[in-house]
């Protein structure tokens, strides 16, 4: 792990701490901080966290537009890693955010998703929330 790298985990786990601790803008700080230098290092496992962790913040915050294009790039990048339990988080995430938007049908659908996903355990144990 170069400097830069180290710095970009350093940076993602502060961020995944202060989301831990309710300190949402600090999450959202550090998380835009890590992104630049996750992108350009090519760390996508490490830049879906990041983006799942600020989409969070953002819900939190009640900021729900940044919340769901935050976890709309977490979900794409998921998908093509084919990170499964990132995956299965992020559509109740999802969910949950449809539900804030009162996009009400839209809730409905990803949960259901989400709920027979996990029931039929296809998710996978190669990480943790917050591990970048």
């Amino acid at each position: 792990m170069d400097y830069k790298e180290g710095q970009a985990k350093n940076l993602g786990d502060l961020s995944a701490v202060y989301l831990g601790i309710g300190r949402f803008r600090k999450a959202i700080a550090h998380g835009e901080q890590a992104l630049p230098i996750l992108r350009k290092s090519e760390n996508r496992q490490g830049e879906a966290v990041c983006l799942s962790n600020m989409s969070l913040a953002h819900r939190e915050l009640g900021e729900l537009e940044e919340a769901l294009a935050s976890v709309e790039q977490a979900l794409r990048i998921l998908v093509e890693i084919d990170d499964t339990k990132g995956e299965d988080a992020d559509l109740v995430n999802l969910g949950v955010i449809y539900i804030g938007l009162r996009r009400l049908e839209e809730a409905q659908t990803t949960l259901e998703k989400a709920l027979k996903r996990l029931a039929s355990g296809r998710q996978s144990t190669r990480r943790g929330r917050g591990a970048l």
